[in-house]
């Protein structure tokens, strides 16, 4: 598990959302749908693959074409601790 603090600086700066807060951890890339907004990719893995918690409740996006993907939503700089979970192996999420 890695646990990042958004609210300390980093470059580039500002993050729109948190895709594009995502981008700057190696492995992790955005495929933009719009001007300000994308969708986060894992090493090959986005979409319904890579799930987002906030606040312990599942992100989902606006419709099922991915328009407004889940990290849209999210102000990186309002939260306190950002922790990415590797890989299958609990069920708890």
């Amino acid at each position: 598990m890695a646990i990042m603090a958004p609210k300390i600086p980093r470059q580039p700066v500002p993050a729109s959302d948190g895709a594009d807060y995502l981008k700057t951890i190696p492995g992790f890339a955005v495929v933009r749908n719009g001007g300000t907004n994308g969708d986060q990719v894992f090493r090959g893995m986005f979409g319904s693959r890579l799930r987002m918690l906030l606040d312990g409740g599942e992100m989902l996006g606006a419709c099922s074409s991915r328009m407004d993907s889940p990290s849209a939503y999210i102000s990186p700089e309002s939260f306190d601790i950002v922790s990415l979970t590797k890989g299958p192996q609990t069920v708890l999420w």
